[in-house]
């Protein structure tokens, strides 16, 4: 399951340590209750061949960095996209097979058939988010039943008079994960810690954004 690869891959060594336990299991079929364990993945049992296969290809490649046969450029990962006009502000974005649709509002000439650029990323963050979630309450054995993730982003639209002082970004994101779960908070707190330090959208976002981050637990 190559999501799981890509979020993780911002630090090689600690991905190998923090996913021991989570990986070497799978690797070693010692699951001894494969069903509780999806459940809790919130993942179906049918996603275990894959994980399995794309485990084993990352722990030799990662054996092999180590012993210094490979270069780390092998774990380098490029990604292209092609956007084209298709009417107006319309646009039609192309990753790998996949398209995605964009437009503008009417009130900035669009005819609001689509989201933003920008409200893009906050959906490219939101789901980020939440893959990492399923992965690392997998890895800490956590109970979750569901997990929802709320963002909102705030942007000073002067960003048009192209000063310094108002940077074409958005300057405040907020972040809300909704969960169902009987875990501890503490818990919760240390999957929320390792999720913000290994989602690669949000590794990705201007540093001086300010991020906030909080759970509201759900009935």
């Amino acid at each position: 399951m190559e999501f799981s690869f890509d979020i993780m891959m911002t630090s090689i060594k600690n991905l190998r340590l923090q996913c021991e336990f989570f990986w070497g299991n799978i690797l070693n079929n010692k699951l001894m209750d494969i069903t509780h364990y999806f459940d809790i993945m919130l993942i179906e049992k049918s996603r275990l061949d894959p994980i399995q296969e794309n485990a084993r290809k990352l722990q030799h490649t990662i054996e092999a960095w180590r012993k210094d046969e490979i270069s780390e450029d092998v774990f380098m990962k490029k990604t292209k996209v092609v956007c084209s006009q298709q009417k107006n502000f319309q646009l039609q974005v192309q990753c790998r097979e996949h398209m995605v649709h964009i437009d503008e509002p009417q009130l900035n000439g669009g005819d609001d058939t689509a989201i933003t650029p920008v409200e893009m990323l906050l959906c490219a963050y939101a789901s980020c988010l939440e893959v990492s979630w399923i992965v690392y309450a997998s890895v800490f054995d956590a109970k979750v039943d569901s997990i929802t993730v709320e963002i909102e982003g705030e942007m000073d639209r002067r960003y048009i008079l192209g000063k310094k002082e108002y940077p074409a970004r958005y300057n405040k994101i907020d972040v809300v994960f909704n969960i169902k779960s009987e875990e501890s908070m503490k818990k919760l707190n240390h999957i929320l810690e390792r999720v913000q330090k290994t989602c690669g959208v949000g590794g990705s976002l201007h540093p001086d954004i300010e991020k906030t981050f909080s759970i509201r637990l759900i009935d």
